[in-house]
């Protein structure tokens, strides 16, 4: 079957994300970013540090030292996004004291996974990427698209997900490619359950004729990352290595990964990008508006969350039927029950793209969707530029 989706008694396997951000309970979600302008000094701020505007994390550290006694549910936000923006802007001291700040005002169990990934990495420089590279993606056994990279003189297939918040190895690459090992265990949330790990670094790895330096990796027993009967996953390129290229993009069917200078450059006037609370977002749009969605390469299949039903109209709300579904991810398979949708179009960053089989997981709160590698590879182009945050798009030639 398509996608790597696998038949069974409970229905299909769906292989989502394998490292998202832990959820945040004791938060209420962040209002869409792409809705109207929120009212409040607050809302505001979040909002433009969502969309990473110059001097926003600036002003909010400003708001914290001028309201110093304010609502704990604000503040506490406002720790929040400075935590995780430092943590992937790998300011590791400065992610240290936003996340303690953080669960100081709101204690959280997941604040506490946070504080332990910051407090092994302190002291380590930012990752940094060097050079730029255009190079082939496979299609791997679990639907999604891997790239060679060499580490130590291995060259091993890595998966490539803008979904994985850190980058991960296995156990058996991590010895084999000897990877540095930091102090301490920490935990990370994912699709299906957290799982436990240790940190290490990789100074140096290569991507075509391109270099990635200072590189954080979340060691996992194998065992975590052998999903169902499908082959283990030897390791994961997360958000924060692309990102160190300032621009990335998905090339001709996701068939090409482009990093640096080698990405095609994105107007100024294209849809912003945003960072959304799992990692990096998209605008989706359907006749009844536009939603921020979680750009996820990682996910073999794209789906709804609650708030996708406002890009619904009655006649799509009513076609979505029950289906029992396994999801699979790092914390193991785990069966589900909702409503899925036969078919949906939908226009990624002003490109159509058009999904099969969409589940809606009312449980997920953060934005509107996840975007997987079934939309990503309908696309003749998928362009990030991280330093104007913005994201372009172009239909597959036909």
């Amino acid at each position: 079957m398509p996608s790597g989706r696998r038949a069974s008694r409970f229905g299909r396997l769906v292989l989502l994300p394998w490292l998202i951000a832990a959820s945040t309970p004791s938060l209420p979600p962040l209002p869409d970013p792409y809705a109207a302008p929120p009212k409040g000094v607050v809302a505001s701020l979040l909002r433009r540090s969502q969309f990473g505007e110059a001097g926003a994390d600036a002003a909010i550290q400003r708001w914290l030292a001028a309201n110093a006694h304010g609502a704990a549910v604000d503040r506490a936000a406002m720790w929040h996004r400075l935590c995780s923006d430092y943590g992937l802007r790998g300011w590791y001291e400065a992610a240290l004291h936003a996340c303690t700040s953080e669960a100081t005002v709101a204690p959280r169990g997941e604040a506490d996974d946070d504080i332990a990934m910051a407090r092994a990495l302190q002291g380590l420089p930012p990752v940094r990427a060097i050079g730029s590279a255009r190079v082939p993606l496979m299609p791997n056994k679990l639907g999604s698209r891997s790239a060679s990279v060499v580490v130590d003189g291995f060259a091993l297939p890595w998966f490539i997900d803008s979904g994985a918040e850190v980058s991960v190895v296995s156990q058996s690459v991590a010895d084999r490619i000897e990877v540095r090992m930091l102090t301490g265990n920490v935990q990370v949330g994912t699709t299906t359950a957290p799982v436990q790990g240790r940190m290490g670094v990789i100074d140096t790895l290569s991507i075509g004729g391109a270099t990635v330096e200072n590189l954080p990796v979340l060691v996992l027993p194998d065992a975590q990352l052998t999903i169902a009967d499908l082959p283990t996953i030897p390791a994961i390129l997360g958000l924060p290595a692309l990102a160190a290229f300032h621009r990335v993009a998905w090339l001709d069917g996701a068939s090409e990964l482009a990093l640096g200078d080698d990405a095609p450059a994105v107007p100024a006037d294209a849809p912003r990008l945003y960072w959304h609370e799992e990692g990096v977002g998209v605008p989706i749009s359907t006749a009844r508006g536009t939603r921020g969605a979680h750009l996820d390469s990682g996910a073999n299949a794209s789906y709804l969350r609650a708030a996708g039903h406002a890009l619904l109209s009655r006649a799509q709300e009513r076609a979505a039927v029950t289906h029992d579904r396994r999801i699979g991810g790092a914390g193991g398979v785990v069966a589900t029950r909702h409503k899925v949708l036969p078919k949906l179009t939908i226009k990624l960053a002003g490109a159509p793209v058009t999904l099969t089989d969409v589940s809606i997981i009312e449980q997920d709160k953060e934005g509107a969707a996840r975007i997987g590698d079934d939309a990503i590879r309908q696309l003749g182009e998928l362009a990030l530029d991280f330093d104007r945050m913005r994201v372009s798009a172009a239909p597959l030639a036909s």
